[in-house]
């Protein structure tokens, strides 16, 4: 994982292997995508530090989306708030992968959730802290993605659009999924809104993986052929 100062960050992003390969080097891809997930859930007391304020925060919190990936990773035995990466990798692929290609894929992207704040386990309403705006605009100018998958409508719809942000969509026959285009020093980088890979049309591999498709470039599904 590459080290950057963050200001906003309180959650470090994800972006593959240390010592290995990664979103910047031997990335298997052959492009930059940014997967884009919702919050972690906090254990503790969601009171003790409920606005995750750095200040407030230990480094076991800073690096928390890595230890959840690391765990997918390497120690995957079928827990359940792990699924939703098994799910979105089959859509992706239109079909299961191997460990191989597993890692292979997520090392050579980032996995970052939007909001900066934890949840309850149990949340009723999302608990929104004002820094995540200015985090994702960090995250976005220090990764320079060229796609990004949004995992939700609520996590779509909080997105910020910011001056000069367009709205388009992908299509697949007479269904559409919507996009936002962020332009980032003079990049548009485009957002595709999936529904979250935990629900159940989210679950819908063959739906999904026409999405895809249509919106990722070819090289994506070289990581199966390899």
């Amino acid at each position: 994982m590459a080290e950057f100062n963050f200001e906003h960050v309180n959650f470090r992003p994800w972006d593959g292997d240390k010592e290995g390969d990664n979103y910047f080097k031997n990335n298997h891809l052959g492009y930059k995508l940014l997967v884009l997930g919702e919050s972690h859930y906090c254990a503790n007391d969601i009171d003790t530090c409920k606005q995750c304020i750095r200040a407030n925060m230990n480094k076991r919190c800073f690096s928390m989306t890595e230890q959840v990936m690391d765990e997918y990773l390497h120690h995957y035995g079928g827990q359940r708030y792990l699924r939703s990466f098994v799910c979105f990798e089959r859509a992706v692929f239109g079909q299961e992968i191997d460990e191989k290609e597993r890692l292979k894929f997520w090392n050579s992207v980032v996995f970052y959730n939007y909001f900066q704040n934890a949840q309850p386990k149990s949340r009723h309403e999302l608990r929104q802290n004002e820094d995540s705006t200015e985090a994702f605009r960090e995250v976005l100018k220090t990764y320079m993605p060229d796609f990004i998958v949004v995992w939700g409508v609520r996590l779509f719809n909080n997105l910020p659009c910011w001056d000069g942000t367009e709205i388009t969509k992908v299509e697949v026959d007479d269904k559409f999924a919507p996009v936002k285009i962020y332009n980032i020093n003079g990049k548009r980088i485009p957002a595709m809104q999936v529904y979250h890979p935990s629900a159940p049309f989210g679950k819908k591999r063959k739906y999904w993986h026409a999405f895809y498709r249509n919106f990722l470039p070819e090289t994506t599904w070289d990581i199966v052929s390899q």
